[in-house]
């Protein structure tokens, strides 16, 4: 949900989150503090490999007032749908792209977070004519949880075939833009 509290309100226009049937139906309510609909619980019955898409835009006012987004922006919608079998990453990614609404669509899995002012440099690329761009992507090391800005070195990009490789920046490279956000200029100052 960090994306949600740290995209400005301006820039959202829904999310779609795709439960790949995961063992435990009750999470992704549970996360939105909401209680699951009857139709979207495992059933004997049979049924196509997706459920109904559900619009919970307005149980969330909740969600909704919780960012500190000004009352004049407007609501950003949520969308759920959860597979009633197993359909792996890229089907649930298509499954969600169906049904996208927005100018500008982000894959996000769900054991990524998004930092403060993650989104602009993105935004930029596509402005000035980029058809696909990635992100300045930190880790987390798994055993200390210290926080590591990546390689001023590297940036991230696709092959012909979309496939993301870590590519060296270069002379012509170096001045494109690139996101460093307040954690990271907090970080290099200590």
């Amino acid at each position: 949900m960090t994306l949600y509290h740290r995209t400005p309100r301006r820039y959202l226009h829904e999310l779609i989150l795709i439960d790949d049937c995961s063992a435990d139906v009750d999470l992704l309510p549970a996360m939105l503090n909401l209680k699951l609909p009857p139709f979207m619980r495992n059933s004997s019955t049979p049924q196509s490999p997706t459920t109904p898409t559900t619009n919970y835009a307005s149980l969330h006012s909740s969600l909704n007032a919780s960012n500190s987004a000004p009352t004049s922006q407007p609501q950003v919608t949520i969308k759920t749908a959860r597979n009633t079998r197993r359909l792996g990453v890229i089907a649930s990614r298509n499954r969600g792209a169906r049904l996208v609404t927005g100018d500008y669509l982000l894959f996000l899995d769900s054991h990524c977070e998004v930092n403060v002012g993650w989104l602009e440099p993105l935004l930029e690329r596509l402005a000035i004519g980029a058809v696909a761009v990635s992100p300045v992507l930190d880790s987390i090391n798994a055993e200390s949880l210290e926080y590591a800005a990546s390689s001023k070195n590297l940036m991230g990009g696709f092959d012909w075939n979309l496939h993301f490789h870590w590519i060296p920046r270069t002379q012509s490279t170096q001045s494109q833009p690139q996101r460093r956000d307040q954690y990271n200029q907090q970080q290099q100052q200590q």
